[in-house]
């Protein structure tokens, strides 16, 4: 008998939690709707909600306050009876109101089917539909119905156009009877209309629901899944395998909808593509069949990057080559039917590099890249440092052109159409002969001043002749055949002896003459026009350049016993050793004094650099012959010609440092930096732009005056 009561008591503990774990766990009571809306008492009405719980003891159902019976309970839905006592007002269940329920003969118990297209018949029962009045008056949404069948307990009515989204209304005898809502249900239209298996198709309308499991779409008979429903109003399929011509359906519990007619049509083919190549931008016509005339419908894609196309029809697409793409196949594809099409080559314009990348006006440039026209070389339009130039020959990667006249050191660019490239740069630089001594004569001196005039002297020539910046040669002093004593005369009547050999000049524009057949140095004055002697007794000179003090130095090799370095000076007009321990330089070439008053003398091989003191600093060799020191007044920089390895080397006096700066070929040509050759380099001059001016086979054979240019 204790273990009865304990297991009683026990289970009564566990029914006890239970009981707790449902209340605590119960879902909200919440009511949406009610039918019938109205009827007599005996009336079994169904009230539509959630939280009703699990028994009819846990509700409380009044008609207008009047309680009822409960005659079948879900945790979604109560029927309960209308109390023959009741009056009309609020249904409430547990004091929560679900509508009004009027007391009156007319009554809907239910309808169906509760969705459709326009024209379908609804069934609608209930009661008191028919009286004196004549036919009742049906709605769906508040749009008039036309009634087809009518008794008093049964309606058949057909669905208006339009009907949306509403409750089915009766009235009759004076009486309104509200029943449940009724979803009207039509294809608008679907997109695209034409295509075949695969075919991406949007459906659009209204009554859809949002559940495409509730959903089938046929395509004239043809079940094809449903891949999205949006929003009530959108159905997104894709035309099943074997599609055949025939309407779009839609099937909604049963009730079918009819809609456009989807035309099958073959997959698109692709004719002529006009051009196959150009630049992005550009417009291209695709011609062919089975193209849809509506121009989204045709999606071109150039090698994958989307194309927009401009206008369609069902045998040519215009489009635009897009930007960004790159050279490939084009593939069309109409309402997801795809075919691929030739290769449109994209003209990418780029310059990868230009050979060569010096020269002067009127050279031979070949410039290699892509994207140039070669069909028509006019379209191809090169510009040297903005300067245009002349295209001779054009093929697609490589242009030939001829350098402008004028032309200056900047970047080459081409222009081809809309697109523009820029490339290397490219220097104004090369060699170029600017004088040709007679046969069997050689030049012994060369000066150029601060206007850019250039001077030279002749062996067997009594006179100096000029070179202006124009190119034309004039006698500048002496006479070329007439000599005479070294005596001070005016400029123009001054002369010379047969052998005149190095020149110098200042920047004040004062030259500076070698006359080694009088065996003085004598100066030009610019202001005055005058020539006077300076020193006598000198000879031999190799070179005459003015050092930062002032003073007039030249170098002497081996005139009478004498060799070294010398100055002049203008102040006391006496001259000797230019430094320390100047008179030990045996037969030097050049010398030159920086502006620390180091100086630099060479006489062969070797360049020495020595402090102002006479101290040995650098021994700078690889010279076969370093014959010229001369500054270049447009960087500070010292060069040094060597004779016969035909090469100029510069030396940074900031820095330190020397660089090989041009190294010329053996022989004689004109041309690049890279093409040109000398014989030999002899006396050097360097201008205010830094062009440099070298004697060219001073020492037989024929004599040149050659220009070198850098910039």
């Amino acid at each position: 008998m204790k273990r009865l009561l304990y297991l009683m008591t026990g289970l009564a503990l566990m029914l006890s939690a239970c009981k707790k774990k449902d209340q605590s766990g119960s879902t909200p009571l919440a009511l949406s709707s009610f039918l019938p809306t109205s009827g007599m008492g005996g009336t079994l009405v169904t009230i539509y909600g959630r939280g009703f719980g699990p028994d009819t003891l846990t509700n409380v159902v009044t008609f207008n306050g009047t309680k009822t019976s409960i005659f079948q309970v879900t945790d979604t839905s109560l029927v309960v009876i209308a109390p023959a006592t009741g009056t009309t007002g609020p249904l409430a269940v547990n004091g929560i109101t679900a509508g009004t329920y009027t007391y009156q003969l007319l009554s809907i118990h239910g309808a169906s089917p509760l969705n459709g297209p326009a024209g379908t018949g609804v069934t609608i029962t209930g009661a008191g539909f028919t009286g004196k009045t004549g036919v009742p008056v049906v709605t769906f949404n508040g749009r008039a119905a036309t009634v087809t069948l009518a008794n008093d307990s049964t309606l058949v009515a057909a669905v208006p156009d339009s009907a949306g989204v509403g409750p089915i209304v009766v009235s009759a005898n004076g009486q309104t009877a509200t029943g449940p809502v009724f979803t009207y249900q039509h294809i608008n239209a679907i997109a695209p209309l034409t295509g075949g298996a695969g075919t991406k198709v949007t459906i659009h309308g209204v009554g859809f629901g949002t559940d495409p499991s509730q959903l089938k779409v046929d395509f004239n008979g043809t079940v094809t899944p449903v891949v999205s429903v949006t929003a009530d109003t959108l159905i997104v399929v894709n035309a099943p395998a074997g599609v055949k011509t025939g309407p779009v359906d839609v099937t909604i519990n049963n009730e079918k909808t009819v809609g456009p007619v989807f035309t099958e049509v073959p997959f698109p083919t692709i004719a002529t593509v006009t051009p196959t190549s150009g630049l992005a931008g550009a417009t291209v016509v695709i011609t062919g069949a089975n193209f849809s005339s509506v121009p989204t419908e045709n999606q071109v894609l150039f090698n994958g990057t989307p194309a927009v196309v401009q206008s369609a029809s069902g045998t040519q697409l215009t489009v635009t080559a897009p930007a960004g793409a790159t050279s490939g196949a084009i593939t069309l594809s109409v309402n997801q039917q795809q075919v691929t099409g030739p290769v449109f080559k994209f003209q990418v314009l780029n310059i990868t590099w230009i050979t060569p990348n010096n020269g002067l006006a009127g050279n031979t440039v070949i410039i290699s890249g892509n994207g140039f026209d070669a069909t028509t070389p006019a379209n191809d339009k090169v510009f040297f440092n903005g300067l245009p130039a002349t295209v001779t020959s054009a093929q697609d990667t490589q242009l030939v052109v001829t350098v402008p006249a004028g032309v200056t050191t900047g970047p080459v660019s081409v222009t081809v159409g809309p697109l523009s490239a820029t490339g290397p740069v490219f220097y104004h630089a090369g060699v170029t002969t600017v004088y040709t001594a007679p046969s069997g004569s050689y030049v012994n001196g060369i000066a150029v001043d601060v206007s850019g005039n250039l001077y030279f002297t002749l062996s067997g020539n009594s006179s100096i002749q000029m070179i202006d910046p124009g190119g034309t040669v004039t006698t500048f002093a002496g006479s070329p055949t007439v000599t005479g004593p070294a005596t001070d005369a005016p400029l123009s009547s001054v002369l010379f002896s047969s052998r005149i050999g190095r020149l110098g000049t200042d920047a004040q524009g004062n030259m500076y003459v070698a006359d080694e057949g009088s065996q003085t140095i004598r100066e030009i004055i610019k202001a005055t026009g005058i020539v006077h002697t300076l020193m006598q007794s000198v000879g031999g000179i190799t070179s005459m350049s003015l050092s930062p003090s002032g003073q007039l130095l030249f170098t002497e090799a081996n005139y009478n016993g004498n060799s070294g370095v010398f100055s002049y000076n203008f102040g006391n007009n006496t001259y000797g050793q230019a430094y320390p321990g100047g008179n030990n330089f045996y037969n030097p070439n050049a010398a030159f004094t920086d502006p620390s008053g180091d100086f630099y003398v060479t006489g062969g091989n070797p360049v020495y650099e020595y402090s102002p003191a006479g101290k040995f600093m650098h021994f700078f060799g690889g010279f076969n012959n370093a014959y010229t020191l001369v500054q270049d007044p447009s960087t500070g920089n010292l060069v040094c010609g060597d004779q016969y390895n035909r090469n100029l080397t510069v030396f940074d006096l900031a820095a330190g440092t020397n660089t090989l700066l041009f190294q010329a070929g053996y022989g004689y040509q004109d041309g690049t930096l890279s093409q040109a050759e000398f014989s030999q380099m002899g006396p050097l001059a360097i201008d205010q732009q830094g062009n440099m001016y070298i004697v060219d086979g001073s020492y037989g054979g024929n004599s040149y005056i050659r220009k070198v240019q850098f910039h």
